[in-house]
């Protein structure tokens, strides 16, 4: 699951106003903490540009603004 600003998404995307204008950014939650970050990374980037290659589209966030699921 993805979302905006949402703190229980496994992808998190944060824009303005709760970053700075120009540093918005994203946040992985998914990979434990003995994992490989540059696998992780990798993988991320991998999967990222496989998107863009086959055009596919983003589905709209399935979770809303805020901390509750």
């Amino acid at each position: 699951s993805w979302g905006l600003e949402h703190r229980l998404a496994s992808i998190r995307v944060i824009t303005p106003p709760i970053s700075k204008p120009g540093a918005t950014r994203f946040e992985v939650r998914v990979p434990g903490a003995d994992s490989n970050p540059y696998l992780v990374l990798a993988t991320i980037i991998s999967l990222g540009l496989r998107g863009i290659e086959r055009k596919l589209e983003i589905s709209h966030p399935p979770l809303a603004k805020g901390n509750k699921a």
